[in-house]
């Protein structure tokens, strides 16, 4: 009978420890699983930010849309571009490897920290400084012709870069915080700050300050279009030229607003819990992962959000996506007549409006064509 319960006593512990194995390797299973959807959701920005980006880029520059607040979505997409060819890369091979690929507090490390929470910081300034532009040119853009120009635009882009590159550079020399690789976020970013001023000035500047200012223009001018006693079109119906310029003020505050919109509903979490973090009031890892994720999720889809809501923007995709199923000897240097003729035959279906917008759109993708590259 002892022997029988020694055994039986056995079997029970082993029994225990392949469950616990069993356990484990589920674990490691999942735990596999969950980096490998991370790398791949990574790698879907990547290709996402950096194509658009370009594209809007290219469109900017190498079309008649270069005016003041497109030098400002520039900006914004320089910020997207420099983050996916530079930043993202290294969370995917962190991700793949599951441990950090640059060493825990290397230069490398501590640059793709300083990189990561940099553009972060200048993405949400970029926001705010397209809703002081556009404040400014629905409120004093007739008295002062200089909120229009583009040496206000450069400015104000300008603008953005420099607080955030002072307030993320003093932890690269040891003050305020230290950068390093987080075990827990799976990224290069600022280890636990020894002040706890600092993080609340960082975490503030981060993405609540900015998403009040911005918020604070954009109500400006809605109560601006409110106040209006009278409809935009008996303001200056005798005047069509200033009726069309205001159409487009008013359209591209419409969809700068919404762009900055969808920005902070994937950016201000991540700000808000890292400032509730640093005082203790919350601490998982997997909500922290959640959040990064999302703020990065905003940060490499901003240029998209505007290529889509922006008319001219998304004709100008529609149309060089359309080329771009065609032989490979369609781009010729200053051939228009394949872009003639599509003009021609896309128009016989659409209404007035729309073909005007067509045949601007085309001109700007025929701009974009001109470029000497290769079809895609």
């Amino acid at each position: 009978l002892e022997n029988t319960g020694n055994v039986a006593a056995t079997d029970t512990n082993r029994g225990r420890k392949d469950l616990h194995d069993a356990f484990n390797r589920l674990l490691a299973l999942k735990r596999q699983a969950l980096f490998i959807s991370l790398s791949a959701l990574c790698a879907g920005l990547t290709i996402c930010g950096v194509f658009s980006s370009i594209f809007i880029l290219a469109t900017v520059r190498y079309s008649k849309l270069l005016t003041a607040s497109s030098v400002l979505i520039g900006n914004l997409c320089l910020c997207t571009l420099i983050y996916t060819l530079f930043v993202l890369p290294v969370h995917i091979m962190t991700f793949l490897a599951r441990s950090s690929v640059v060493g825990d507090s290397s230069g490398l490390c501590q640059a793709v920290s300083f990189l990561h929470v940099t553009l972060n910081m200048a993405s949400a300034n970029a926001h705010v400084v397209i809703a002081l532009h556009r404040f400014l040119m629905m409120r004093a853009s007739a008295k002062y012709t200089f909120f229009r120009s583009r040496r206000f635009a450069y400015g104000l882009a300008v603008t953005s870069w420099i607080p955030s590159i002072l307030t993320n550079v003093f932890p690269l020399f040891g003050m305020g915080a230290r950068h390093g690789f987080d075990r827990k976020l799976f990224r290069c970013t600022f280890g636990p700050p020894a002040n706890r001023s600092y993080a609340l000035y960082s975490r503030l500047t981060l993405g609540v300050v900015p998403l009040l200012i911005m918020v604070a223009f954009y109500a400006a001018i809605y109560c601006m279009l409110r106040r209006s006693k009278r409809r935009l079109d008996t303001i200056v119906q005798r005047q069509p030229a200033s009726l069309r310029s205001a159409r487009r003020d008013y359209q591209a505050t419409r969809i700068c607003c919404i762009a900055c919109l969808g920005f902070f509903v994937f950016y201000l979490p991540n700000a808000v819990y890292g400032l509730l973090s640093h005082y203790g009031v919350v601490g998982s890892p997997a909500a922290s992962l959640i959040c990064n994720q999302m703020q990065i999720i905003g940060l490499a889809t901003n240029p998209l959000l505007y290529a889509l809501f922006s008319t001219d923007l998304r004709m100008s995709m529609l149309i060089c996506l359309r080329r771009c199923r065609l032989p490979g000897d369609f781009i010729k240097t200053g051939d228009s007549s394949t872009v003639k003729s599509n003009s021609q035959t896309a128009g016989l279906s659409m209404t007035r409006t729309g073909a005007r917008r067509s045949r601007r759109a085309e001109q700007v993708a025929s701009a974009v064509l001109e470029i000497r590259v290769t079809p895609c």
